[in-house]
C-alpha cells in the first residue's frame, strides 16, 4: 500500500525509537498500527538509536507493508555475518554485561582490547542498501534522526539523516548499531561511533542515550510516542514540562519470548514481538483518538497512561 498524504487526525506527532537489537521487532508491529489507525501521515519527526534507527529509516520509506516484510527477511545469519563461530549465547551474555553495567566488562568476559569488533557489520549494510532508499528519505516531510555515540569526544550525538548521502546514511546508522567489542566502531568524518544507546565501561561517562527523544525538544508537536523495548528505560518528564508523552512498553517482556530477545533473531520470535506491538499500540492509542475525534481533549488520557505505566513497571522494580 503506498503513502498517499492524508490526515484523519489534526495532530503534530513526533516518534522516538528505543534500541534493543531483534527486539525491535516490537516496534514493527507499533509502527504497522500506526499505519492502520491513520497515524502516520501525522508524524512529523521521527529519532530512533540502533535498531530504532533501522526501523525509523523503513518508517519513511512511503510502504505500509515494508518494515514488516523487511523482518521476515532477518536471521541470526544474516546478521552475524563473521566467520568466526561465537554463539548466540555468548554474544547474548556480553550484551547483558553491558547493558546491566555491571563489573569491568574486559576481566569478566576475557576479552582483550585486540579483540574489540568481534562481528563484521555487512549483514546491517546489506539490510540497509537492500530496504532504505535515501533519495526517499532525502524527499520526505519526516525528519529523520538517528543517535550515535561518539566515541572521540565521549557524548551522544543526534543526525538529521534528511540531510546526507546514501554512503553516509549508512556510516551514520552502522556507527549507532555497533554494539561495543560485538561490532567495530565506524570512523565518520574523523570521529569514532559506536551504539548510541549502551554505556561501554570504557566510557568516562555512562551518558549513553537509549531513548533519543532530544532531538524533538525543539519541535512544535501535538504529540510524542516513545516506544521502548525494556523495562529500565523511560523518559525524564522533568525535562519535557510541556509535553504530550505518551510511553508504550511491552506488555510483556521481549527478553522472554523464546529466550533473549536482543538478538533472537528466530521467525517465531519476530512474529510474536511484531504481534504484540501492534496489539499494545491499538490498546494504548485507540480510546485517545477515538475522543479526538469526538472533539474531546485527549490530556486526560495521556495522564491515565503515564499513571498506568507507574502501576505497570513497578512489578520490574527491584
Amino acid at each position: 500500500m503506498i503513502f498517499r498524504g492524508r490526515k484523519l487526525f489534526n495532530l503534530k506527532v513526533g516518534l522516538v525509537l528505543a534500541g534493543g537489537g531483534a527486539k525491535g521487532a516490537y516496534q514493527a508491529g507499533v509502527i504497522r498500527a500506526l499505519w492502520d489507525l491513520d497515524l502516520i501521515n501525522n508524524i512529523d519527526v521521527v529519532s530512533g538509536v540502533s535498531i530504532g534507527t533501522l526501523n525509523a529509516l523503513c518508517l519513511c520509506m512511503k510502504d505500509k507493508d515494508l518494515i514488516e516484510r523487511s523482518w521476515r527477511s532477518l536471521s541470526y545469519s544474516k546478521i552475524v555475518t563473521k566467520s568466526d563461530s561465537i554463539k548466540l549465547s555468548y554474544l547474548s551474555d556480553l550484551i547483558k554485561r553491558f547493558t546491566t553495567h555491571t563489573g569491568d566488562f574486559t576481566k569478566a568476559s576475557g576479552l582483550e582490547l585486540s579483540e574489540l569488533g568481534l562481528i563484521s557489520q555487512k549483514g546491517i549494510r546489506d539490510y540497509i542498501q537492500e530496504f532504505v532508499d535515501v533519495g526517499t528519505l532525502n524527499q520526505t516531510k519526516i525528519e529523520v534522526y538517528c543517535c550515535a555515540y561518539n566515541v572521540t569526544d565521549g557524548y551522544p550525538e543526534y543526525f538529521k539523516l534528511n540531510e546526507y548521502s546514501e554512503e553516509e546514511v549508512i556510516d551514520i546508522t552502522l556507527g549507532s548499531c555497533a554494539v561495543p567489542y560485538i561490532f567495530p566502531s565506524i570512523t565518520f568524518k574523523g570521529k569514532q561511533y559506536a551504539d548510541g544507546g549502551i554505556n561501554n565501561p570504557r566510557y568516562s561517562r555512562a551518558n549513553a542515550d537509549n531513548v533519543p527523544i532530544a532531538p524533538l525538544k525543539n519541535h512544535d508537536l501535538d504529540l510524542i510516542i516513545v516506544v521502548h523495548l525494556t523495562y529500565t528505560d523511560k523518559v525524564d518528564r522533568r525535562l519535557y514540562p510541556h509535553a504530550r508523552l505518551i510511553e508504550i512498553y511491552p506488555s510483556n517482556s521481549l527478553e522472554l519470548i523464546n529466550g533473549s530477545g536482543t538478538l533472537n533473531f528466530n521467525q517465531a520470535s519476530i512474529t510474536e514481538k511484531i504481534q504484540m506491538g501492534y496489539r499494545d499500540t491499538l490498546v494504548t492509542l485507540s480510546p485517545m483518538l477515538i475522543a479526538l475525534l469526538k472533539g474531546k481533549d485527549i490530556t486526560p488520557y495521556i495522564r491515565q497512561h503515564a499513571k498506568w505505566n507507574e502501576q505497570f513497571l513497578k512489578k520490574y522494580q527491584k
